[in-house]
């Protein structure tokens, strides 16, 4: 089986907006050429139907058919097609993993950073909307100006942490505290940070698959500490797959084409 998975937020869609009607054309095309299509994402399925809602008007792409795989691939949905509602194959619980006394000091210690970040020098130009901590069952995503953010905010808060290197600095200094050490921290996007246990990585998705699948991987966060590295390396190191780099969703639908035409860069 060939099988085309996608990142959602820079791949498929701009962060945190929604998808065009020419990836869903794009997305049918691979359809019709035989691909199984699966979208993994570090957001929840929420955010997945909000943000792909295009699929599920009339366009070509068939959602049925579709694969959705939130927190990384540690929750796995399907549509009915009887019924055409969203059925819930699998989930895995982070605070079964790793206890409800961790789990709650983490929350705790989070909110108590979010107060610090108030007295950086940064501090009062961070466009702060509110719901800074969203507990996705099988992951914690923290974003310092809030999942509200507007996309003018988004903005703001991308120049602001380009000038002062803010989420990488974070990364280096106060996800080093021994409460994390069995955790993976990732860059959510381009405002937040993902938490998570160590393996659940969008490496996780690839247990749905056997060997004999030859799958493609399409992400925007390949590189460092960017949330698609795991999987995009692992991908690419396994025979008879392979992995792409994106920009954005307009160069997601060029790299679509040149597959298709078998003549993208594997």
């Amino acid at each position: 089986m060939k099988v085309a998975l996608f990142d959602m937020d820079g791949t498929l869609t701009p962060p945190r907006e929604k998808m065009s009607y020419q990836m869903t054309a794009s997305l049918s095309k691979l359809q019709s050429s035989g691909f199984k299509i699966g979208i993994v994402t570090g957001s929840s399925m929420d955010y997945i139907v909000q943000q792909c809602s295009a699929m599920f008007d009339m366009t070509p792409v068939n959602y049925l058919d579709i694969e959705y795989f939130p927190c990384n691939g540690t929750k796995h949905y399907r549509y009915s097609q009887n019924s055409f509602s969203k059925e819930l194959i699998y989930e895995n619980h982070m605070k079964k993993e790793i206890g409800d006394t961790l789990y709650n000091s983490i929350i705790y210690e989070l909110a108590s950073f979010q107060c610090r970040l108030g007295k950086a020098d940064y501090g009062n130009k961070i466009p702060l909307t509110g719901n800074f901590i969203d507990c996705r069952g099988s992951m914690i995503n923290w974003c310092p100006i809030g999942r509200n953010a507007s996309k003018k905010d988004r903005e703001a808060w991308c120049e602001l942490d380009e000038k002062h290197n803010i989420r990488v600095n974070i990364l280096n200094s106060f996800f080093k505290i021994d409460m994390f050490d069995n955790l993976t921290v990732k860059l959510g996007g381009s405002t937040s940070f993902d938490i998570f246990p160590c393996g659940w990585d969008k490496t996780f998705v690839l247990r749905n698959f056997s060997d004999k699948d030859q799958i493609y991987f399409f992400g925007d966060k390949c590189d460092g500490d960017g949330n698609d590295r795991e999987i995009y390396e692992e991908v690419i190191n396994r025979n008879n797959c392979y992995a792409f780099k994106t920009e954005n969703p307009e160069h997601t639908i060029g790299l679509i084409d040149k597959l298709l035409k078998g003549s993208s860069n594997e």
